[in-house]
């Protein structure tokens, strides 16, 4: 896969969105990235804030890696949670609702992401050698919203673990054919890009909310038509209804049994691999694009 042509082609896209670039309507949860005579800034008030500091590092590392001297002075801000800002400003943000305007900034799961492959390389366990069984930890972050961990949860409760305090690596994924990839506060995750990199097949749910038309949120390196898995209506900040349960008690065997399938085993290693060509160098080529771009059309 050519990463290059194809986030270009997503900048692109996303730049056309946007008739005007000038920055405004900066509120607290934005951070601000501005370039001013080949010197880079970094300002926002989010010091003590402990979700968003690991973010901030990882853009700062990530715009550390850009030669801003051959870049024009611009101005853009960094939407730095969860959900969506539906602001009409030129903004970054991490995730965005299929067909709304949006920068998509390279989610910070993709921190010293050359590292990250060459440790998933090196404990990598065959497909054969997996457990037949689904896997997920995680805290249960949708406990007041969709009830979709929990609900998971129940389904599979020795393999679905939810607010174990012990932590383990991201390469856990690997011991297992078949990962869940569970909404929390929001309809996307920062697990995706481990899922993909390990081989393992991957159980997405989706709880998107089609008044905003969120079928899907999208990662910034995915095709919305290349996202499989089980898609579920409502607004997530409530829970879901009771048939909605039903239809998920009843679909998400059937789904783990496909998924532990010959075909899903293909399309599985097919996108470890795609993952694995990914590199630092990409993102940062795909955000100095935008830069460049949002520069030359601001004052």
């Amino acid at each position: 896969m050519d990463w290059d042509k194809f986030l270009l082609k997503r900048a692109k896209e996303q730049l056309s969105e946007y008739k005007n670039f000038e920055l405004k309507n900066v509120q607290r949860h934005h951070v601000v990235i501005k370039n001013k005579e080949g010197k880079l800034s970094l300002t926002h008030k989010l010091q003590n804030d402990p979700v968003a500091q690991p973010r901030i590092q990882f853009v700062q590392s990530l715009f550390n890696k850009i030669n801003t001297k051959d870049l024009p002075d611009f101005s853009v801000k960094l939407y730095n949670f969860d959900s969506y800002d539906y602001d009409d400003t030129v903004s970054f943000c991490w995730a965005r609702p299929y067909n709304k305007a949006g920068l998509l900034m390279p989610c910070w799961s993709f921190n010293k992401w050359e590292e990250t492959i060459a440790t998933f390389d090196k404990e990598y366990i065959p497909w054969e050698s997996r457990l037949d069984e689904p896997y997920f930890r995680g805290a249960d972050t949708s406990k007041t919203r969709s009830n979709i961990r929990k609900i998971v949860h129940n389904i599979y409760p020795k393999n679905v673990t939810l607010d174990n305090p012990i932590r383990k690596p991201e390469t856990e994924a690997m011991k297992y054919k078949v990962c869940f990839d569970l909404p929390g506060a929001k309809p996307w995750s920062v697990r995706t890009p481990y899922i993909d990199l390990s081989g393992s097949a991957s159980a997405r749910i989706i709880h998107y909310y089609p008044k905003w038309d969120e079928k899907p949120w999208i990662q910034f390196y995915e095709d919305p038509k290349e996202l499989r898995g089980i898609f579920i209506e409502g607004n997530y900040d409530r829970p879901l209804k009771q048939e909605q349960i039903h239809y998920l008690e009843d679909e998400l065997p059937r789904y783990i049994k496909l998924a532990l399938g010959k075909r899903s085993q293909t399309r599985a290693e097919k996108i470890r691999e795609k993952m694995k060509q990914l590199t630092t160098q990409h993102m940062v080529n795909y955000v100095s694009y935008i830069c460049n771009y949002i520069g030359e059309r601001q004052d």
